[in-house]
């Protein structure tokens, strides 16, 4: 359930940023398939964005308390993106993985 609002809590945070977000997987797909969230584990929330957005959520979500979880150099991050097509980030307080792609 706390991952569930923290989710919440994210698709709020961007929406109020104007940044076009997707959950999917997690929390979204349990309650898609199931009809409740608690049917499902999960030990992450990933979000669909757009690639133009990431550094915009990177800056949001890293004044929310979240690190990311791999420290990449300027052009490793830049191939690091073109080809994993994800960013993952973690709010150790919280225990939250959170990943865009």
């Amino acid at each position: 359930m706390l991952m569930s609002a923290e989710l919440i809590r994210i698709m709020k945070l961007l929406e109020e940023n104007d940044i076009d977000a997707l959950a999917f997987k997690g929390p979204a797909l349990a309650q898609m398939a199931y009809g409740d969230i608690t049917l499902r584990q999960y030990s992450d929330l990933d979000v669909l964005t757009k690639k133009e957005d990431i550094y915009q959520i990177d800056a949001l979500l890293k004044a929310q308390g979240y690190e990311r979880l791999l420290a990449l150099t300027p052009v490793q991050e830049k191939t690091w993106i073109k080809y994993a097509h994800d960013m993952g980030l973690i709010h150790y307080p919280k225990g939250v993985h959170f990943e865009m792609h």
